[in-house]
């Protein structure tokens, strides 16, 4: 991301969300978008560890995360980026994927894991993913645009990445944020709704 970028705030109709892929539509490349049942139920939250507040600001880290990975892969007609896709298998879930890109041939290219705190361990979640799925522990995902195969067959070539606030540098992506600029514009989209 570069210096100066200023994010809008959309909070998506709950209506537009599909339970194939959470959606986190990008109207616009400075949206940060949030959905609103999170964020009115955060109103009223205690303080930064508060889960309600978490999970706000847990869209608002993958939001600036798609955005950095959309300067990654720009050309949209070349790559979709997909966000928050399960992995299924046994009747549970097996592990969520923050965001994945997918070539327009349908490979996945790759796996990212967002957080928006520092000192946060994601380094190994989308490896153990993967190595989930081809421990044949994994059976299903939640995506009409991916099939366990699609991750299995590929596994090799698939990039896993990390993306994260400014402030650590323990993240291969930083979000241009540091956490407490994350907590502020958490704080402003709870205030502003």
């Amino acid at each position: 991301m570069s210096d100066g970028d200023v994010f809008g705030v959309f909070v998506y109709p709950d209506s537009d969300v599909s339970d194939v892929n959470r959606g986190l539509k990008v109207y616009h490349e400075n949206d940060v978008d949030v959905p609103p049942s999170k964020v009115d139920a955060a109103k009223g939250f205690e303080n930064f560890d508060d889960a309600k507040f978490t999970a706000v600001r847990g869209d608002v880290g993958e939001s600036i995360g798609y955005k950095a990975l959309r300067e990654k892969y720009p050309d949209r007609d070349e790559y979709t980026i997909l966000n928050e896709i399960y992995l299924k298998g046994d009747g549970q879930t097996r592990a969520e994927i923050d965001l994945v890109v997918v070539d327009q041939d349908g490979e996945v290219v790759e796996m990212a894991e967002v957080k928006s705190v520092t000192g946060s361990s994601s380094t190994t979640q989308v490896g153990d993913a993967i190595e989930d799925a081809e421990d044949g522990f994994v059976d299903r995902t939640t995506s009409q645009r991916i099939e366990v195969e699609d991750i299995t067959e590929n596994a090799d070539n698939i990039e896993r990445t990390t993306i994260g606030p400014a402030d650590d540098s323990g993240y291969d992506i930083n979000t241009g944020l540091t956490e407490a600029e994350m907590n502020a514009l958490t704080e402003a989209i709870i205030a502003r709704n």
